[in-house]
């Protein structure tokens, strides 16, 4: 019979293991609200966040790597890190995906 310290350990591990193996990446969301999308968990430094109109009045969030021209001194807002305005959130969009009407 496995014991209940054996179990713990060999779920350490797994967690250890699935952490280092995944690689990094920007996390941000957006909702809702009357008109469209707006930012409700800005991106990290690094990134910036793409409001997308996802379905029935939904948004999602996808944190877009800001290019190396982004991350020159001095560094744009919307690459900075934690910004939820109107301006950031226009950053990120482009012809093809975005929606920013929320604010």
């Amino acid at each position: 019979m496995i014991s209940i310290r054996t179990v713990l350990v060999l779920t350490i591990v797994g967690v250890i293991i699935t952490k280092s193996s995944v690689p990094e990446r920007g996390v941000c969301d957006c909702e809702y609200t009357s008109g469209g999308c707006h930012i409700v968990e800005p991106a990290a430094r690094g990134y910036m966040c793409r409001c997308v109109y996802w379905f029935l009045w939904t948004c999602r969030g996808d944190a877009i790597r800001c290019s190396d021209e982004d991350m020159e001194h001095p560094v744009p807002r919307h690459c900075s890190g934690g910004c939820e305005t109107e301006e950031c959130c226009r950053a990120a969009t482009n012809e093809k995906a975005g929606d920013c009407g929320g604010y």
